[in-house]
């Protein structure tokens, strides 16, 4: 997604100051799933190169996590990062970046609402030194508490947006369009097809997860 998060409301809110606070542990489950590559080769594989079957098995137990975090399902997720990236945390843009391909403006914007709600478990929020960034989240700053290249870090912004674009109320279709467009932009013909497409790959992760045995339910 290459679209700025400036329109969705809380996830935009500016200038807000943060004391020294201790976020929350977050419980990461370790990369690698319990469910069997062999498994992962004999369902997704039908659909995708090898390459891409190793990196989903790879990333799917932290996908699940972020996923059950936000209350997503997480086949849902799944085919986001698929469509995203292909599961290559390293693929990006001259804009958007990591699994699920988020710009440095909306990871700005979702990292600060999930700061201002304590949901941000990847370190400390602390004072600066500099007056002028002392407490305060800027476009400049984000960068020392958000790494779009980071697995945990990408699918945890990636679910908070997803999240927030779910709960619009308009469905699935309509939150993975706008998650490809923008708000705005989520009834043109590009992004229907991504929405499309994503769903279409929902079904591969969905018969994943029943072949794994509810695994990652």
């Amino acid at each position: 997604m290459k679209w700025t998060a400036a329109g969705l409301g809380a996830l935009a809110a500016a200038g807000a100051t943060y004391g020294i606070a201790t976020l929350a542990s977050s419980g990461w489950p370790s990369e690698g799933d319990s469910c069997s590559i062999e498994t992962y080769r004999e369902t997704l594989g039908r659909h995708v190169n090898d390459t891409v079957v190793q990196r989903a098995w790879q990333y799917m137990p932290l996908a699940r996590h972020a996923a059950r975090s936000f209350g997503i399902e997480p086949s849902l997720l799944a085919a986001v990062v698929h469509s995203e990236s292909r599961w290559n945390p390293d693929a990006g843009s001259s804009v958007a970046e990591g699994l699920v391909q988020i710009i440095s403006s909306t990871a700005a914007s979702v990292f600060q609402d999930l700061a201002e709600a304590n949901k941000w478990p990847f370190g400390q929020l602390s004072s600066s030194g500099d007056p002028q960034r002392n407490g305060k989240l800027t476009e400049l700053g984000v960068a020392e508490w958000v790494d779009r290249t980071d697995p945990r870090q990408s699918l945890w912004l990636g679910a908070a947006l997803l999240r927030k674009l779910l709960d619009h109320g308009n469905g699935d279709r309509w939150a993975l369009a706008a998650y490809n467009g923008g708000p705005g932009g989520a009834n043109d013909s590009g992004p229907q097809a991504y929405a499309s497409d994503t769903l279409e790959r929902q079904q591969w992760y969905d018969e994943l997860l029943r072949a794994c045995g509810g695994v990652f339910a």
